[in-house]
Order: C-alpha cells, then structure tokens, then sequence
C-alpha cells in the first residue's frame, strides 16, 4: 500500500495530517491520487510513503524536478483508448515496486535488530 501527505509547501497545506494516509493512483486529469482528507491530489502536493510491518512510515520520492513533464505525459497516456491495458501495466508495476521497497525495510530493520549499534 502507498502512504502519502500533503507537502507543507502545497497549496493545500492546511490538510497535512499528522500520520500518513492510504492512497490510490486513479487516472484521468491532474489529480491522479485518491485518498485523504482531500479526497485527490496532484502528486506535486504529496510526500509518499510505505509502511513497515511494525507500523513506521519511511518516506520515498515518486518524483523530483524535471520528472514532473513525465507524470503529465503518463497520466495523458492512461487516458487514451488504450488506458485501461495501460493503467493496469502501470499498477502492477507499481505494486512491484511497492514490494521491493517493502522488503527491503524489512531487510535494514531485520539487519539492525541483528547488530545493534551505538548510532542509534
């Protein structure tokens, strides 16, 4: 699951939330993640996160600086006639990527149980 909340320099700012919330990529225009307060944001408007099976939230960039013109043609892309193969390759993909990131905070957290040190 992807965690999100709003950015503290968006416009909407005065909807940050004090713990991350579950959203969803949903295609069509430029509010293409639903969830939250909200109820749709641009991704320019959120931090994104996963979630650890303990329940910490880790933050991961889903875009910087010049991939912004990628996300407009991605979301032009989900919403021609071939959107629905499209958005659904693009879902899995995520999920995927999801997962990787999942298992690797639970490789680092597994890793530091097993070698506590002195920097924490």
């Amino acid at each position: 699951m992807i965690y999100a909340n709003v950015r503290r320099d968006s416009r909407y700012s005065a909807q940050r939330q004090k713990k991350p919330f579950p959203v969803q990529l949903r295609a069509g225009g430029e509010y293409i993640w639903q969830g939250g307060p909200g109820g749709h944001y641009c991704t320019s408007d959120l931090d994104f996160f996963t979630q650890s099976t303990e329940g910490k939230f880790y933050n991961f960039s889903v875009l910087t600086g010049c991939e912004q013109v990628l996300a407009r043609r991605l979301v032009k892309q989900a919403t021609t006639a071939n959107s629905r193969h499209w958005l659904e390759n693009m879902r899995e993909t995520l999920r995927e990527g999801m997962q990787i990131i999942d298992n690797r905070i639970n490789q680092v957290e597994a890793e530091r149980a097993a070698s506590p040190n002195d920097d924490d």
